[in-house]
């Protein structure tokens, strides 16, 4: 997430501020009447920047939302205050839509980019059509997605769509290394990419859990997995993600003794 700090605007309206008082004559009434003017309008946008980061699913932080209060509450008293509250408020939400989207998009992409990845490392032959259809149903959703909710839909989001479409693969690749009894070292790449989904998630969630996180929470995906099948790299992002909270923990996976453990997690 961004730091909380005061954005550059604000550093450029104090300015724009003195000079209005030097010329105006400073608690003149036209210029009280003027910051007023342009307080009220401009918590007017905050309050319009909170209803859109609503409109579209955006959880702000409660802090943003006091900080309109508070404009609104010196709107009389201190204006130029409020006019400073407001703005940064406003920016903040902006930044917190930004955000969001941001996250949605790289779980996304990272999703997408895993399913591709298994698809390019199946063996010839293998049936691929369920899986390439399902990729072909990720592109247009997210296309399409318009709210972050429509971005982590469960069932018809294109998150969704790009997580069954490696585990399809995966599946079918299994399947055909399989049927053409190849040896041990394709062999252990075919059985990797048929466990590893199960695998990561679990060996994920119960990292989560030890930091006193909600696996339910966050989206997992994998963004590579090794020449060989030995080795994963996977990430879980937030579902909705929290100001000042990590926005995507990256883990390495090794396949040891019949299953994949994590050989390197964050901090």
């Amino acid at each position: 997430m961004r730091k909380r700090m005061v954005p550059a605007m604000v550093v450029l309206l104090l300015l724009l501020l003195g000079v209005t008082w030097v010329l105006a004559g400073c608690g003149s009434t036209t210029s009280n009447k003027t910051i007023s003017d342009a307080a009220e309008k401009q918590i007017a946008a905050a309050n319009a920047a909170l209803e859109d980061a609503k409109a579209k699913g955006v959880q702000v932080s409660e802090d943003d939302t006091k900080l309109i209060t508070t404009a609104q509450g010196e709107l009389d008293s201190a204006p130029v205050q409020a006019l400073i509250d407001a703005t940064i408020a406003t920016a903040r939400i902006e930044d917190d839509v930004k955000d969001a989207f941001a996250v949605a998009q790289g779980t996304y992409n990272t999703a997408l980019g895993a399913a591709k990845t298994v698809i390019a490392a199946a063996p010839a032959g293998t049936d691929l059509v369920q899986a390439n259809q399902s990729v072909a149903n990720a592109e247009a959703k997210a296309t399409a997605a318009k709210t972050i909710p429509d971005w982590y839909n469960a069932t018809d989001g294109p998150i969704y769509w790009a997580n069954l479409a490696a585990q399809q693969a995966a599946s079918a690749a299994n399947a055909r290394a399989v049927a053409l009894g190849q040896q041990q070292g394709v062999a252990q790449e075919a059985k990797a990419m048929s466990g590893y989904i199960g695998q990561v998630i679990s060996g994920i969630d119960t990292w989560l859990k030890g930091k006193n996180y909600d696996p339910s929470t966050f989206t997992v995906g994998v963004t590579k997995v090794s020449q060989d099948g030995s080795t994963i790299t996977a990430v879980a992002a937030p579902s909705q993600p929290m100001p000042g909270q990590p926005q995507v923990f990256t883990f390495i996976f090794t396949y040891k003794n019949g299953q994949f453990v994590i050989t390197s997690s964050p901090q």
